[in-house]
């Protein structure tokens, strides 16, 4: 009986002259259909002295199975991981086992997972510093919700020291409306200490949406920088990690 491997034949080492039929009922009989096989009673033919002649080898593999009901749960579980070749799971390495058809899939470029590996590092200190600024954002908005409402108080306590708070908590043309009354009650001279610390209040104001425009755009830089390093270490995961 021949094997092939790789493309070319290799004798048996121990040819059974007992015909299929006389295997029957062994403890090593496997019946399918008209075609049957048998398996030596020391190892499987098909993985008989794999390594023979072989340079041990280095580095990581994927373990692939053939993907059907007779595959090993313990194997199905490690099918897309990555494994090291001197770092063996338990059982051993795929085709190891009795009767095993796993195979190892060469993880073809080591250079491209070093590469993603320190991409994956990259990402973790990019998102360290996006947080850091969304951190600053939000204390920007917070300081300056705190100076608006600082500047306001200001503003409506002078009013108030006038006696024109109604006019002050009014809709539009507000500054008109106090510049008129000021004229009216001879005190036209204070409009411009009115008007300095409305448009101070004014420009707080602004400058909270100013910071809360940024914050939203930190936000989505930080989001950003999340989802490419999920991306990296799903990547990482099936290419070069168990």
């Amino acid at each position: 009986m021949a094997i092939i491997r790789n493309g070319s034949p290799r004798q048996s080492l121990s040819p059974d002259p007992r015909t299929p039929s006389e295997f029957e009922g062994s403890p090593t009989w496997h019946g399918r259909d008209a075609e049957t096989e048998y398996v030596s009673e020391t190892a499987s033919y098909d993985h008989y002295d794999t390594n023979d002649g072989d340079e041990k080898k280095t580095g990581t593999y994927i373990w692939r199975t053939v993907g059907d009901s007779k595959v090993r749960s313990a194997h199905a579980e490690r099918n897309g991981k990555t494994y090291s070749w001197d770092d063996p799971p338990e059982g051993g390495h795929p085709g190891e086992a009795p009767n095993c058809r796993c195979r190892a899939e060469d993880v073809k470029n080591s250079k491209e997972c070093k590469e993603l590996k320190n991409a994956i590092e990259n990402a973790k200190l990019q998102i360290e510093d996006n947080r850091k600024d969304v951190k600053q954002a939000r204390k920007n908005v917070l300081e300056g919700q705190r100076e608006y409402v600082r500047l306001e108080e200001e503003f409506l306590t002078l009013v108030a020291t006038l006696g024109l708070s109604d006019l002050a908590k009014r809709g539009g043309n507000t500054l008109s409306r106090l510049k008129k009354a000021l004229g009216i009650l001879g005190v036209v001279d204070r409009f411009h200490e009115i008007e300095l610390a409305f448009y101070a209040m004014e420009d707080a104001k602004k400058d909270i949406v100013a910071y809360r425009k940024t914050l939203n755009n930190q936000q989505q830089i930080l989001n950003d920088s999340i989802r490419q390093f999920l991306e990296l270490t799903r990547n990482n995961d099936e290419m070069c990690r168990n």
